[in-house]
C-alpha cells in the first residue's frame, strides 16, 4: 500500500506553475518591493527573494524545490491533488485565515504568489536546456545530463557542475493483479529487449507482457538506458510508448494487468495518482526509504543540483547548493520525503 507523507509533517510550499515551453517567455517577474528584502529563516544562507537563483528541474523534484523555497522564507505549504491527473504536488497552504496579523498575512501571501510565478519545473530535459542557455542558474534533477544535453552544452561551450544532494531510486511498476512479486535485472533486460515476451518466462502467468517505455531524453528513459539496459538495445514499441507526463505509466498500468513500466521512487511513493499498481521488488529487494538509505536496493540513484561552472563564487545558486549539503539543508531534504545523501545527527533528522 502506498505510503503518503502527512501534511502535518511536511508543513508545505508554494505552488509552482508549470509552463509547456522549454524557454522563459519573458523571464522571471520583478520581485515585489514588499518582499524583496525578506530575510532567510537560515541566517547563514544570506538569501532574499531579490537574489534567489532562477530555478528549474524535473517533475519528480518539484516538491523538494518547493519545500526548500518555503522553508528558507518561512512560508506555509501543504500537499494538494492535481485536478488534471489526480497526482499530488506541494502547493501554497490555506492557513492564512488563522494568522492574527493582517499585515503579516498579506506579506506572506505576496511572497507565495511571487514564488509561484518565479520558480517552475519544466521537466528534466527542458531544465537542462534552460540551464545551458543561461535562462536559469540552478536545476534540481533526478539524473545527470543525457548525451543530447551534453552535446548542446559542448556546442554552447558550457561546462556543467552536477552535485548529488539526495537519494532516490529507479523502480518498476506492476498492476496489483500481476502475480509477479520480484524481477531480476536480467529478467528486466530480457523483457525490454524483447527476449521475454510472456509473463510465464519470468515467473508469472501465461499472458503477453506489455512493456511500457518513456520518450527519449525524459528522466526515466535516460535512467532506464544507463542503469538497466546499458549497451543492450530496447525493443521498439511505439504503440506502448507513454507520454511525457510522469503520471502516464501509472495511468496506463492501472488499466493493464499485463503492463510493466518504470519511474523514480519518490514520484511513485508520494506524487503518483491513486492507482492499482505497486513497485516490484528487484533482485528480491523492495524499494523503501530504509533500503535506499542502506543502498540495499540495487537501483538507488542520486538527485542532483546542477549549475554552470562559469558562475562567480558568490553566486546565489552556489550558496543554495552548498547549503543543501549542510545539516540544516539535509534536514529540509528529509522533510520533503527524500532520503538525505549525508548521514544526519539524530536530532537533525526529519520524521517520516
Amino acid at each position: 500500500m502506498k505510503t503518503r507523507l502527512p501534511v502535518t509533517v511536511l508543513s508545505a510550499v508554494v505552488a509552482f506553475a508549470t509552463s509547456p515551453g522549454c524557454q522563459w517567455q519573458s523571464g522571471p517577474p520583478p520581485v515585489p518591493a514588499a518582499i524583496a528584502a525578506t530575510p532567510s529563516a537560515f541566517p547563514e544562507l544570506k538569501l532574499t527573494p531579490a537574489d534567489y537563483p532562477r530555478v528549474d528541474g524535473s517533475t519528480s523534484t518539484e516538491p523538494l524545490q518547493r519545500v526548500i523555497a518555503c522553508k528558507i522564507f518561512d512560508a506555509p505549504f501543504q500537499w494538494h491533488h492535481s485536478e488534471a491527473d489526480d497526482s499530488r504536488y506541494v502547493g501554497a497552504s490555506d492557513v492564512y485565515e488563522s494568522m492574527v496579523n493582517d499585515s503579516y498575512r498579506g506579506e506572506k501571501e505576496e511572497l507565495c504568489e511571487y514564488i509561484n510565478s518565479a520558480a517552475t519545473h519544466r521537466g528534466t530535459d527542458k531544465a537542462y536546456v534552460n540551464l545551458i542557455e543561461s535562462r536559469v542558474d540552478f536545476i534540481l534533477v533526478a539524473r545527470t545530463a543525457s548525451p543530447d544535453e551534453l552535446q548542446l552544452a559542448s556546442e554552447r561551450q558550457v561546462e556543467l557542475d552536477e552535485q548529488p544532494v539526495a537519494l532516490d531510486a529507479f523502480v518498476f511498476l506492476l498492476n496489483n493483479q500481476n502475480s509477479v512479486k520480484s524481477l531480476t535485472l536480467a529478467q528486466i533486460r530480457d523483457i525490454y529487449s524483447g527476449r521475454a515476451k510472456n509473463w510465464r518466462q519470468v515467473g508469472g502467468s501465461n499472458a503477453e507482457i506489455h512493456p511500457y517505455q518513456r520518450t527519449r531524453n525524459s528522466g526515466s528513459q535516460e535512467l532506464m538506458q544507463s542503469l538497466v539496459m546499458k549497451d543492450r538495445k530496447m525493443i521498439k514499441a511505439p504503440d506502448l510508448l507513454t507520454g511525457t507526463l510522469m503520471a502516464s505509466p501509472f495511468l496506463a498500468i492501472d488499466d493493464d494487468v499485463q503492463g510493466i513500466g518504470y519511474s523514480v521512487y519518490f514520484y511513485q511513493e508520494f506524487m503518483s495518482p491513486p492507482a492499482a499498481i505497486r513497485a516490484c521488488a528487484v533482485e528480491g529487494v523492495v524499494p523503501s526509504s530504509e533500503n535506499l538509505r542502506s543502498r540495499k536496493y540495487p537501483l538507488v540513484t542520486d538527485v542532483y543540483v546542477v549549475v554552470r561552472r562559469d558562475l562567480p563564487p558568490d553566486h546565489s545558486a552556489l550558496k543554495l547548493r552548498d547549503w543543501l549539503l549542510t545539516p540544516a539543508g539535509q534536514s529540509v531534504v528529509e522533510e520533503s520525503g527524500y532520503v538525505p545523501i549525508l548521514e544526519l545527527p539524530a536530532e537533525a533528522e526529519g520524521k517520516d
